[in-house]
């Protein structure tokens, strides 16, 4: 009874507060929903430019916060704000201003928040911020500006936040952001931009992070970035830089954080480029053109992550990363890689956690490419063609949790010449021609993909075998299901007895779609190896060959192992009625 007592007294208090509230309010316009005298929301109204002109006068002068987003305003008119001098954050995207008139903001002198993005601005001229000097956050992005007029912003003094971002700006002048000398971020991504002229961000010596990516710079020189003395991150991806030098990057060396110059068109990197960047954390090379580097380039670096993806390296030397000693991941794919020098990883041995090695030209993996290469967790040479491994390959490997094989050449793989392997949380095995994979005594919460084969089928029958051989399963399941979208699909399971390793699926229906997964069945529920297949049978008059999968194995947690009473019974029904094939 307290408790209720209480709650309605709780719900009197703040009736009470808005009854109060109400009666301090001015009136607000029928077409807005305003709160108290501070806050109106005219959003989503329908308005134009003319509806807005009187709605505003109708408004609380005392107003601090206005949304007129999502309507139709093409003009903003000069003295659309002249009786609200307290706002401080005006919200006037999504609309289609074109015009903003000379003076419109002058009265705003407590405006910290502007939001004009998402209008059809053509250009931003020297008059319409000269009178906010307390703005902090502008919003100009997705517009129609192809024009900023010299010193637009010098006034805006306590600017912080500046977003320029897709409009079709061509270039940027050394006078373009004079004034705003607080600024921290500003995004200039995907315009057009092509030239920058030296000393362009001169005044913008506070700024923390700047965006230019998406645009068509092409040349760097080492004024370009000059007095940017603070910067933290820099985005340059997908523009059409060709060379990259230690005096374009000089004036931030000692604060960068992020440089991110991928998809661009850098064909080498000398020494001394990244050198001293002791801040940098994250270096993105992607899809670039680079084949070789100074040895040193990466010397002496803190990174955490390199990503040089898409490139045309065509060898790993010991030399390239004998220095760097912080390196968790490391991502090469898709290079052209044939051969990794042995110790390569030398100086990575304690700090690399993840290596991607994908989609390049290795043929085999030996002992000596993973060489104290006790931090890794996890490992991917997928998409090579890879035919053998080393013994030994797994010995260093003590941490490893995945390791992707996928879209390989391998034929076989047993427990003698990859012990460790059974220990391996995730191992991904599909789209390998793997006749044999045998001996391993899975334990621990372990998923395995792998792909079974298809003898043979005709218009009832399908003829499969599977790799997993000589381990400690108790029986198999085979799972067998109907994916033709015009019947229902029913689910059929049959088990067989634990050494067999082919077997003959009867009573299927003709040209009709399966998915068959054979299953072994632990005493360690949490061990599951599926082999899977995809497999049409023939018409009724056809006998059809098919020796290619779709190649999925997945290995994942189960539920709990079937009680010892129900098992037997289980076995023993099917070693009744399944005899295994010659």
């Amino acid at each position: 009874m307290k408790h209720r007592r209480d709650n309605n007294t709780s719900v009197s208090v703040t009736l009470l507060i808005v009854w109060l509230l109400a009666l301090s309010c001015d009136a607000c316009s029928p077409t807005c929903d305003c709160v108290g005298n501070y806050f109106a929301y005219c959003d989503r109204r329908e308005l134009t430019s003319g509806h807005v002109i009187n709605l505003i006068n109708q408004l609380p002068v005392r107003i601090t916060y206005i949304d007129f987003s999502h309507n139709f305003i093409r003009v903003l008119n000069k003295n659309m704000f002249h009786r609200h001098s307290d706002l401080t954050t005006i919200s006037l995207d999504h609309n289609v201003v074109s015009v903003i008139d000379g003076g419109t903001f002058h009265p705003l002198l407590r405006l910290r928040k502007l939001f004009l993005h998402q209008n059809q601005l053509p250009q931003i001229t020297t008059d319409i911020f000269s009178h906010l000097k307390l703005l902090q956050n502008l919003h100009l992005n997705n517009n129609h500006i192809r024009i900023i007029r010299d010193s637009s912003f010098a006034h805006l003094v306590n600017l912080r936040e500046l977003y320029v971002n897709r409009n079709f700006l061509t270039n940027v002048t050394s006078k373009t952001f004079v004034g705003p000398i607080r600024l921290k971020i500003l995004n200039m991504s995907e315009n057009n931009i092509h030239f920058i002229s030296d000393f362009a961000f001169a005044s913008l010596f506070n700024l923390h992070k700047l965006f230019l990516e998406n645009n068509e710079i092409a040349l760097l020189t080492s004024k370009t970035f000059w007095n940017l003395t603070s910067l933290r991150e820099l985005d340059l991806h997908n523009n059409k830089i060709t060379s990259i030098q230690a005096s374009h990057v000089d004036p931030f060396r000692r604060h960068i954080r992020v440089l991110r110059l991928s998809s661009n068109r850098l064909t080498y990197l000398s020494g001394g480029v990244f050198s001293d960047m002791n801040s940098l954390k994250v270096l993105d090379l992607n899809d670039n053109q680079i084949k070789t580097t100074e040895e040193s380039v990466f010397w002496h670096l803190d990174l955490h992550e390199l990503r040089l993806q898409g490139n045309r390296f065509e060898t790993v030397t010991r030399e390239m990363f004998l220095h760097t000693y912080s390196l968790r991941n490391l991502d090469f794919s898709y290079n052209r890689i044939r051969a990794v020098s042995p110790g390569s990883w030398a100086g990575l041995g304690q700090s690399l956690h993840v290596l991607n090695l994908t989609g390049n030209r290795l043929m085999d993996l030996s002992k000596s490419m993973v060489q104290g290469m006790t931090a890794l967790r996890m490992l991917s040479v997928a998409n090579n063609n890879i035919s053998s491994i080393e013994s030994g390959f797994m010995s260093e490997l003590s941490s490893l949790q995945m390791l992707d094989l996928r879209a390989n050449s391998l034929g076989s793989l047993v427990s003698r010449d990859l012990t460790g392997l059974e220990l391996v949380p995730r191992i991904l095995l599909e789209g390998n021609p793997l006749r044999e994979l045998s001996g391993f005594m899975f334990v621990g919460d372990i998923h395995v993909s792998v792909s079974l084969s298809v003898i043979s089928t005709d218009d009832k029958t399908v003829n499969i075998t599977w790799p997993y051989k000589d381990g400690n399963q108790l029986y198999w399941s085979v799972t067998v299901k109907n994916l033709n979208r015009s019947e229902i699909s029913h689910d059929v399971t049959i088990y067989l007895q634990a050494y067999m390793t082919r077997a003959v699926i009867p009573e299927l229906s003709p040209l009709t779609h399966y998915y068959i997964c054979v299953r072994p069945v632990f005493v360690d529920g949490s061990v599951i190896v599926d082999q899977i297949g995809y497999v049409t049978t023939s018409g009724s008059d056809e006998f059809v060959s098919q020796t290619t999968l779709r190649q999925d194995i997945q290995v994942s947690r189960s539920s709990r192992p079937l009680p010892s009473a129900i098992l037997c019974c289980l076995i023993y029904i099917s070693m009744l009625l399944f005899t295994p094939i010659p």
